[in-house]
């Protein structure tokens, strides 16, 4: 049982008693004073121990959810901190990447011209390209059939055999059955190619329009073959060697022709099947050698005009602006000479393609054939 003591403090019943004993003294009055007696009261209450205990819970609840309040509220504050942090972190990366940028934007900004004027011209005098001409074979099998017996042997039907080739030897327009073939197997191709790296064994028939001993012989290794070739105009390692131009002239309606050559193709009887082209043609830079991807088919029996068309030369500013200019003319010290500048004096050919690969599905050259005409 708990005992609960209030103790209440009580008032004086009458103010307006209080006030005019203040007054009287205040005048001097000899009246006597009164005295007053003061009260005091107080009440008890009784409560059982449950409600107590009650009470007491009541409040140690309190008291926890206002911690874990307080807890939750520092908690939240340091994640928006973190978050913030971690914002403003990103953000100025990007901004210090921004601001690099923007540097380096306007130093090529600055450091370039906004008007550049360019001036095209075509140079009149005319620097020829290399053009080289290579062969599969240059010897008939009637040669090496001479020269080789024992790797030759009889068609297993000469009939079929004139009448499927353009090629007709004697044998087959005087109708006697004694011509010889080479065999077709591996080592009937590597014996061809030992006479293919010695001109002695040229046929003369085949050249009989194009003087190949004034050209620059070059051999291109191409698996399982090795082509030879003749080119004109090719500087190679040659210094001091200058190349040949020609003046042109843009007055007549008439184009120039810098270049002409025959091939006799006719006349001999190839190594290989009819059907496989012998010769290839290839317009390249002086000073590069040509590759057999670059190559282009010459098939026998048909005239081709190869249109070789100049291109434009565009003058930049000059310096000190860094430009990419292709104006590689000769500088008033220079030397004549030949330089890796010079690949660039050349740049009369259209980039096509070569057909040395796909010789086999009857591909057409990439060049700009004006026309092709029967051989008459």
């Amino acid at each position: 049982m708990i005992v609960n003591i209030k103790v209440q403090r009580l008032e004086p019943e009458s103010l307006g008693i209080e006030k005019q004993c203040r007054n009287r003294s205040a005048v001097g009055s000899s009246a006597r004073p009164r005295q007053y007696s003061g009260k005091v009261g107080g009440s008890i209450r009784m409560s059982n121990t449950e409600e107590t205990a009650t009470e007491s819970r009541k409040d140690s609840i309190a008291k926890e959810e206002s911690a874990l309040e307080k807890t939750n509220r520092r908690r939240a504050i340091e994640k928006t901190v973190v978050w913030k942090t971690f914002k403003s972190i990103v953000f100025l990366i990007c901004l210090i990447f921004l601001i690099i940028q923007s540097m380096e934007f306007f130093n090529i900004y600055y450091k370039y011209p906004t008007t550049i004027v360019l001036e095209t011209t075509v140079a009149e005098e005319f620097k020829e390209p290399a053009i080289t001409v290579c062969f599969r074979n240059t010897i008939s099998f009637e040669d090496f059939c001479s020269y080789e017996p024992d790797r030759c042997e009889k068609p297993r039907n000469m009939t079929e055999f004139c009448t499927n080739r353009i090629y007709t030897n004697k044998d087959c327009r005087k109708g006697t059955m004694n011509a010889k073939i080479p065999m077709q197997d591996n080592w009937t191709r590597e014996a061809m190619q030992l006479y293919l790296l010695n001109d002695s064994y040229n046929d003369a028939l085949l050249f009989r329009e194009y003087d190949y001993s004034s050209k620059v012989r070059t051999f291109i290794q191409h698996f399982p073959l090795v082509l030879k070739c003749y080119s004109d105009n090719l500087h190679l390692y040659r210094r001091r060697s200058k190349l040949k131009t020609q003046i042109l002239s843009f007055d007549k309606p008439e184009r120039d022709s810098f270049s002409f050559l025959l091939l006799s193709q006719m006349n001999i009887i190839p190594l290989y099947h009819t059907n496989v082209p012998q010769v290839f043609i290839g317009i390249h830079s002086p000073y590069v050698p040509i590759h057999a991807e670059d190559l282009h088919e010459i098939r026998p029996g048909k005239a081709y005009e190869i249109d070789v068309q100049l291109e434009k030369e565009e003058h930049l500013l000059p310096p000190p602006y860094q430009t990419d200019c292709r104006d590689n003319g000769p500088l008033e010290d220079a030397e004549e000479s030949t330089s890796p500048n010079s690949f660039q004096d050349l740049k009369s050919i259209d980039d096509c393609p070569g057909e040395y690969h796909n010789s086999h599905e009857n591909a057409h050259l990439a060049f700009k054939i004006s026309h092709v005409r029967k051989h008459l």
